[in-house]
């Protein structure tokens, strides 16, 4: 069961959703900017969002000052927040801004905006999680491109929640957190994305 929970929650590591979210829209949704200018905001992704906090996660836990690649207990998981928060402003802004990937940077923006309610009640001492929150911003994400763009994503979709109730288990298994809060975590992630909404009713105005 640790193996099996290891591996979701790898899978489900949020240094993963910005680029999970990218790809779902880059490989989803047209674009009308030149192949370089996409590859670069490719690359810049790929050392912003996964190499680096890959290399700080790794220096952490070789500094012994995470035990658990996984379990990060909640005291310390407040400063991984800060990084993460850091880092996402980062990519909004200088990497997919808003003029030339609007999806994108709401989606980067509502995942900020997931991360401080988070902080807010772990202030309050409520043991919230990242990780089910990450799956279910990525998840209503997903569900709504689908949905505003007419793509057929089912296989993608069932495994997306799929990967929500595994991750359930596996944070459930790993950190005895209870479900209401996995749950409460995860609509925490769900809701600010259903902001898209109104982004892609006017998209989808503006394009007919």
């Amino acid at each position: 069961m640790r193996h099996f929970s290891y591996l979701i929650s790898f899978l489900s590591h949020p240094i993963w959703f910005p680029i999970y979210g990218a790809m779902l829209v880059l490989f989803n949704i047209p674009f009308f900017l030149p192949i370089e200018e996409v590859r670069w905001a490719w690359l810049m992704l790929l050392i912003f969002t996964v190499a680096l906090p890959t290399l700080i996660y790794l220096t952490l836990f070789v500094l012994n000052w995470i035990k658990d690649p996984f379990v990060v207990p909640i005291e310390k998981q407040k400063w991984l927040l800060y990084g993460y928060i850091a880092i996402l402003l980062g990519v909004a802004f200088k990497i997919t801004p808003m003029e030339n990937f609007p999806i994108l940077y709401f989606y980067l923006l509502n995942l900020i905006i997931s991360c401080f309610l988070l902080l807010f009640l772990q202030f309050l001492g409520w043991s919230t999680n990242w990780y089910t929150m990450g799956m279910g911003a990525l998840t209503v994400f997903a569900i709504l491109l689908s949905i505003s763009f007419e793509k057929d994503m089912t296989c993608l979709l069932a495994f997306f929640i799929f990967l929500s109730g595994a991750s359930f288990t596996a944070q459930t298994y790993l950190t005895q957190q209870e479900l209401w809060l996995l749950l409460l975590s995860w609509g925490i992630g769900a809701l600010p994305q259903l902001s898209l909404l109104v982004l892609f009713k006017n998209l989808l105005f503006g394009l007919q």
